[in-house]
């Protein structure tokens, strides 16, 4: 198989597109992502942003709710020929219309998630490209269709350029990692793991390589390690399953114990390491009955906590890591050990600091008040 297929050495590379955004809040046209546009008197922003940052925190329910444009410019990296360009978004308010160098690449409906387009046929990969995206937050029949909330408009979360090599852990399942990590069994004594991945190929050649699945505790020993050949025909999908098994775990306790292992998922061609993901993993046994409540590893527990909006004053839910982590500290000194993310699916980040702090939660998605 020819190099091309893989890209030897090279993993995930990530280019963040956080700084230097034009923004305007007014509904253009598609013209307004051509190349040529002339956004000199828009205004200067950084991501994230919203546009409802102050119109939309005093419960009035006036706040604006349209269409606003932004605009951004990035270059590749000289090693990024041969390799997938993906554009990544960490959430829009509420619909997303992309466009890379004044081509319209697809478009997102949905406020709290996660997307991603791959722009490898678009972007220029020895010069400037233009990123441009139409945000609308307008009511629509796109959950959820009312609530006691405002919904800020705009790019709220970060974004990113992401590569890839041609043959990859799939990156275009809803923008999910590609890995997915699903307990069937956890006692003082085991742990039953099946590791699935999902696999992706944007290569002329077919691919002969392996899936590796390796699970190391917080101190870096190995706690488990799986691998499975496999062959990936030229354009197309795939997925294997590999059962984990974990003698003695060290079991994720709440607040007592939050303990996490670092699950590592390698792509490999030969010796070469083509891609990679890395996810956290606690391990843990959950049972809830009607009448008695809620086991953590046979452990029964009081739940004690509070609900969390992704908001703040002057911000909106344009809010940064810093804004999350002092959240998250609030909730801790005042006592809780588990949280309601109303009503939407909050952000990763967020999602991270409760299994590292131990928080039990509760995750909602955006279906609120009505269909």
């Amino acid at each position: 198989m020819a190099l091309s297929a893989v890209a030897a050495n090279i993993s995930r590379t990530t280019i963040p597109l956080d700084a230097n955004w034009r923004f305007i809040y007014a509904e253009g046209s598609s013209t307004w992502a051509d190349t040529g546009q002339d956004d000199s008197k828009w205004e200067i922003v950084s991501l994230p942003h919203t546009w409802n940052a102050f119109d939309g925190q005093d419960g009035s329910g006036d706040y604006r709710r349209g269409t606003g444009w932004y605009r951004t410019h990035f270059t590749l990296p000289k090693e990024a020929p041969g390799q997938r360009v993906l554009v990544e978004f960490d959430a829009a308010d509420k619909v997303a219309d992309v466009f890379v160098n004044g081509k319209p690449i697809g478009t997102h409906t949905g406020a709290f998630a996660r997307f991603r387009f791959d722009i490898t046929d678009t972007v220029n990969f020895q010069g400037d490209n233009v990123l441009a995206v139409r945000v609308n937050n307008a009511p629509s029949q796109i959950i959820p269709l009312s609530g006691d909330f405002t919904q800020f408009g705009g790019l709220y979360r970060t974004a990113r350029i992401l590569l890839t090599a041609p043959v990859h852990i799939a990156t275009l399942d809803h923008a999910a990692p590609g890995v997915y990590l699903t307990q069937r069994e956890v006692t003082a004594d085991k742990a039953r793991v099946d590791a699935r991945v999902e696999l992706a190929s944007d290569s002329a050649e077919a691919f002969d390589g392996t899936v590796r699945v390796r699970v190391q505790d917080a101190a870096g020993q190995t706690a488990s390690v799986v691998e499975a050949k496999i062959k990936l025909a030229a354009g197309a999908k795939s997925e294997v399953s590999l059962p984990l098994t974990i003698t003695q775990p060290h079991r994720w306790n709440g607040l007592a114990d939050p303990y996490l292992y670092r699950v590592t998922v390698e792509l490999l061609h030969g010796d070469d390491v083509v891609d990679t993901i890395v996810q956290p993993l606690g391990l843990r046994a959950i049972k809830i009955t009607p009448y008695q409540g809620l086991f953590l590893n046979g452990e029964h527990i009081f739940l004690h906590g509070v609900c969390r909006h992704q908001d703040r004053p002057n911000e909106g839910w344009a809010i940064s890591p810093t804004d999350q982590v002092e959240d998250f500290h609030i909730i801790q000194e005042l006592g809780a050990n588990a949280i309601r993310l109303s009503h939407y699916q909050h952000n990763q980040f967020f999602y991270d600091l409760c299994d590292a702090g131990g928080m039990l939660v509760w995750a909602e998605d955006g279906f609120v008040n009505e269909a």
